[in-house]
């Protein structure tokens, strides 16, 4: 019990009844997703959506952002296979170039260092091996996609119906900037949002939408349908998004997040007398399935649901935001060249710049999801790896930058960058930020002596 609708706390009573009689809406996270997990894990999935298929549902803004970014989900995993490969099979050669400048195969004879380079080797190979057979089986844009096929056939009958006309959107809009002005969720947090291609807007079937307000299209659509078609039945929405503008967090040891925002609980009783309405992550849905629903979902398919939730979420992680950072820094850097210059990946350093044969600039990325005490920690260890490239080269800067998942972690970080000492006035500092997979370079110190000088741009 509350005082105020949308501040109860749900029951075991309440999650009973919504297993047994409820509906259960996917967010667009959870259906890109299965293209993410492997095949154990995705059958689990899938398995557990057949379970409760006829009480699935999906709005139609759903449907069309699972469309619009299936093709780059499949080809960014393969990708991302493409670019571990190379870097390991550049490794052995890596290694024994950094050992020739020790001499150690000479003056050190009872050091059988070609034995371990060609085991090395072998195990490298090896491994490249297997992440081509993984690139293999894993699909490409082209194939026929088996993950899509199964979701076409789970939400047959079950796809909220498109909006009516352009001024339906415009209303929604409209009530979208009141919303966002104060921070009424849901989506208030994507303000800035683009999308994939980096655009704030998109077409389809003759309208047009703003990325930014996506959640509030879907949120809209789900309290359509729940007032025309489910007479105050509970709802679950599924998604992997995490952010506050989605669910009540508090701190309490750390962050605690308690259910779906207080306002949303209300707004949807408000408008469509929904009787229950509750949000679970993709991994707290499978474990509730097993509890209420009598389902046998391994417990590796539930962690690996929870682990690809948190790769995947707005980058919510430097594993998966790593692979998008230096993606998106990459795609900058090469727009930025010169019709003179080129660009080679590398190890340690990420990137050369080179005119003709000679390298003009280094770079050096890393990802940062949230700026914390770790932060120095990687960067002493980075300096460290730069310090024998540094020792080897003497004519051209390397470039440290710190690629963050938003400008105002971006702004902390280069104010971070200001304050701290680092061993080489070749090192330059930089900071800047993702937005959907576009790179935004925010500024630069340099350090002449011990005094930093600040550029930003």
């Amino acid at each position: 019990m509350a005082l105020l609708t949308g501040f109860e706390q749900p029951s075991k009573k309440d999650l009973a009844h919504l297993w047994q009689e409820g509906f259960f809406v996917l967010d667009t996270s959870v259906l890109l997703n299965l293209y993410r997990y492997r095949e154990p894990a995705r059958r689990d999935v899938l398995l557990a959506m057949e379970k409760v298929k006829e009480r699935l549902w999906i709005p139609f803004h759903v449907a069309l952002e699972y469309e619009r970014n299936r093709l780059s989900v499949i080809s960014s995993k393969r990708s991302a296979i493409r670019k571990v490969r190379e870097k390991m099979s550049s490794l052995p050669e890596l290694v024994k170039s950094s050992l020739s400048g020790v001499d150690v195969f000479r003056r050190h004879s009872h050091i059988e260092m070609q034995k371990f380079l060609e085991s090395l080797t072998k195990l490298s190979d090896e491994f490249c091996n297997e992440l081509s057979e993984l690139e293999k089986i894993t699909g490409d844009v082209h194939e026929r996609d088996f993950v899509r096929e199964k979701i076409v056939e789970l939400f047959a009958g079950r796809i909220g119906s498109s909006p009516s006309s352009q001024a339906d959107i415009i209303s929604l809009d409209k009530e979208g900037s009141a919303r966002f002005s104060r921070e009424q969720p849901p989506g208030y947090l994507d303000a800035s949002k683009e999308d994939k291609k980096g655009a704030q807007a998109f077409s389809y079937a003759g309208l047009e939408y703003q990325s930014k307000y996506g959640d509030l299209y879907i949120w809209k659509q789900i309290i359509s349908w729940a007032a025309s078609e489910l007479k105050k039945a509970p709802i679950c929405f599924v998604t992997d998004d995490v952010k506050a503008d989605w669910w009540w967090i508090i701190e309490s040891g750390g962050p605690k997040r308690l259910g779906a925002r207080p306002e949303l609980i209300e707004e949807i009783r408000r408008e469509a007398g929904t009787s229950f309405f509750h949000i679970y992550t993709p991994d707290a849905f499978l474990e509730a399935m097993n509890e209420f629903a009598g389902a046998s979902i391994k417990p590796e398919s539930v962690s690996e649901a929870r682990d690809v939730s948190r790769r995947s979420s707005v980058r919510h992680t430097n594993q998966s935001f790593g692979i998008i950072s230096e993606l998106a820094f990459a795609t900058w850097l090469r727009e930025s060249l010169t019709p003179q210059e080129t660009i080679e990946e590398e190890f340690i350093p990420d990137f050369l710049v080179k005119s003709g044969e000679r390298t003009v600039r280094a770079y050096e990325v890393i990802s940062v999801s949230r700026l914390d005490e770790s932060i120095h920690q990687r960067l002493e260890s980075r300096f460290s790896l730069l310090s024998d490239f540094l020792e080897e080269t003497t004519d051209f800067d390397v470039r440290v930058t710190l690629v963050c998942t938003n400008i105002e972690t971006a702004r902390a970080a280069f104010e971070y960058l200001r304050d701290i000492t680092w061993p080489s006035n070749r090192l330059i500092l930089c900071a800047g930020y993702v937005e959907g997979e576009t790179y935004k370079h925010l500024g630069c110190h340099v350090r002449e002596d011990l005094n930093a000088q600040s550029c930003m741009s």
